[in-house]
């Protein structure tokens, strides 16, 4: 389904879609970030998970203030929170490391079925 088809809920609804983009600062993660950027009345970024990549990490969580990030490890999570000033550190509501990260920082859990 294509995320911005007038057919998806959210969109049709009048709500931009909530997503959490995995592999943030990777290249396919830069892109979709791109995008989101591209559309901001369509698209909000409530979550970013990157794998140890700590500076693109930091400059991503300070554009975008998600709810929610994750990274590869905790020991590169603790240095993302660290490094954040304190308004960009207190947006984020869930931080996560690892698989279980992944999951955590799901759209769905915060605002149900099509985010």
């Amino acid at each position: 389904m294509n995320p911005f088809d007038s057919r998806d809920r959210s969109l049709a609804q009048g709500r931009p879609l909530r997503v959490a983009i995995l592999g943030s600062t990777g290249s396919i993660g830069q892109s979709a970030l791109a995008v989101a950027e591209a559309h901001p009345e369509r698209v909000i970024v409530t979550g970013l998970a990157a794998g140890q990549n700590v500076s693109r990490a930091i400059a991503q969580v300070t554009r975008w203030q998600p709810r929610a990030v994750s990274m590869g490890t905790a020991s590169a999570t603790q240095a993302v929170r660290h490094a954040l000033d304190g308004a960009s550190r207190d947006r984020v509501r869930v931080w996560g490391h690892g698989t279980t990260g992944l999951i955590d920082i799901s759209p769905y859990k915060f605002d149900g079925p099509g985010g």
